[in-house]
């Protein structure tokens, strides 16, 4: 890919490839593009949290707000951690690939989510994993 970075010092993030002009640090900038063209922006502020195992998926279903099974008919769905009383802690979007699923939720929340499933999952054979590793892009058309 052939990229050329225009003055680096005043805009460290200003990028220009093959004919597409990407800003990451003027929001006025960024506005105007996405009016005009289609657009994408990574979403650092995201983490996924993996889980895989043989009981994954009925492990999920008793933990999760969401039906497991709508993964069939949808490719994500929306869904909400909560403890005993029932209170929040965290919500996301699920996704399954492989017999993994992927749930993407506020990057602060994966290692405090994955501390408090591991607490209900002693007898079940899944693995939970922090995979921000993995680059999460969003797309505006």
């Amino acid at each position: 890919m052939n990229e050329t970075y225009y003055s680096p010092e005043h805009y460290p993030r200003l990028k220009h490839s093959k004919g597409m002009l990407m800003c990451f640090d003027e929001p006025l900038n960024e506005i105007q593009l996405t009016q005009s063209r289609d657009c994408i922006s990574p979403l650092e502020q995201l983490g996924i949290l993996r889980v895989h195992g043989a009981d994954a998926k009925t492990f999920l279903q008793g933990q999760l707000t969401c039906d497991l099974n709508d993964l069939e008919k949808q490719n994500a769905i929306l869904g909400a951690y909560c403890d005993r009383k029932g209170k929040m802690l965290c919500n996301f979007h699920l996704t399954q690939s492989n017999q993994q699923y992927y749930l993407c939720l506020d990057k602060s929340l994966v290692d405090t989510t994955i501390n408090t499933l591991k607490k209900y999952a002693l007898f079940s054979k899944v693995t939970f994993e922090n995979a921000t590793n993995l680059v999460l892009i969003g797309t505006i058309d």
